[in-house]
């Protein structure tokens, strides 16, 4: 996803005074207790061009602006890079080393602000966790594979996060150690 707000002349990041005003807009409101997806609805309705110039705004976009650290100034660098040169396709970064820079450049938020709304953001992440869990009585919903290559293995709902599984693998845990599995 394009960076909104910024744009390299010469290479400097510059801000656009604009953009920059929406940036703010989504601060603001996410500060105000607006979630994501209630941000984008009222961008939509207002009539404003997404970052990819689309015009409709996605909780995902929004999401994304409230978590870039460049509009607090900072810089992380090296977050996705090109595996392939042949085919440009850009990935996430997992092998390679990552370079931060605080007060890379001129920001648009305060950086108070930044921390407040990542703040939020996990807090409503993590909030959401008991309501993602899948219970079935006092037990996860899940599926042993009964036979073949995976006999004994069980299968996760990829839509878990890493603490839902991190806690269902406690309680298969605790059911072997206390001999009833």
């Amino acid at each position: 996803m394009k960076t909104y707000n910024y744009r390299d002349h010469f290479g400097r990041l510059v801000i656009e005074p604009t953009e920059a005003r929406i940036v703010r807009y989504i601060y603001e409101s996410c500060l105000e207790g607006a979630t994501p997806a209630e941000i984008a609805e009222a961008l939509t309705e207002q009539g404003i061009a997404s970052p990819m110039h689309r015009n409709r705004w996605l909780p995902g976009t929004v999401r994304s602006i409230l978590k870039n650290e460049k509009y607090c100034g900072d810089a992380l660098m090296q977050k996705t890079y090109t595996k392939d040169f042949r085919t440009h396709k850009s990935v996430k970064n997992t092998d390679l080393n990552m370079y931060f820079k605080e007060n890379h450049h001129a920001a648009i938020v305060p950086k108070s602000d930044w921390l407040k709304v990542q703040e939020i953001l996990s807090l409503r992440r993590d909030g959401k966790k008991t309501v993602r869990l899948r219970w079935l009585g006092e037990k996860f919903v899940v599926q042993q594979v009964k036979n073949g290559l995976l006999k004994g293995y069980y299968l996760l709902d990829p839509r878990w996060t890493q603490a839902e599984r991190q806690q269902f693998l406690g309680i298969i845990q605790e059911i072997l150690k206390n001999g009833k599995g």
